[in-house]
């Protein structure tokens, strides 16, 4: 459940709740002309729990995998197009052994802190005629996460969400051969 017009001032505040056998929750606040029209802030905590399978040599293992994290990012709006958020993300990694092969090599619990560094750059040009949308919008995300521990070596990921859209309307779309 969120609002999304907190207060009548534009702030995100919500949460959510899931149960895929295992209990899963996430609050979110982002109120991004917190400090000015430009300058804001969102904070972020979830707990995730799944079970997850885990992989080695010809043998499968599921665990309980639990990641539990705090975010704050800083959100600055360049300008109507622009826009950039960047932070930091603290957060843990349980893993439990649940059933399927074992390995002496392999831990049945484990426990990791990482810190994840963010970057995302947001271009927005994307043109609303009520519901007729074009033009172009492109989303990348930066991330940097560093882990000390004996499975795994500090990383990066990037990827780019990009969308285009020729202005096209529910009713063309419906009528189109």
């Amino acid at each position: 459940m969120y609002d999304y017009n907190f207060l009548g001032r534009n702030i995100t505040f919500g949460g959510f709740y899931q149960n895929n056998g295992f209990d899963s929750y996430g609050i979110n606040f982002k109120a991004p002309h917190l400090f000015s029209k430009k300058w804001g802030l969102a904070i972020n905590h979830q707990n995730w729990k799944s079970e997850e399978p885990l992989y080695f040599g010809n043998n499968t293992a599921n665990y309980l995998y639990n990641n539990i994290s705090f975010e704050i990012l800083g959100l600055h709006q360049i300008n109507f197009k622009n826009q950039i958020d960047f932070g930091v993300n603290l957060f843990k990694e349980k893993y439990q052994y649940l059933s399927g092969a074992t390995d002496s090599s392999i831990p049945q619990n484990l426990n990791l802190k990482k810190t994840l560094f963010k970057l995302v750059y947001s271009y927005d040009n994307l043109d609303y005629d009520f519901q007729y949308i074009t033009g172009f919008k492109s989303i990348l995300y930066a991330q940097y996460v560093i882990t000390e521990n004996d499975f795994q070596n500090s990383f990066h990921i990037f990827w780019n969400d990009f969308f285009i859209s020729e202005k096209c309307g529910i009713m063309e779309i419906l009528q189109t051969d």
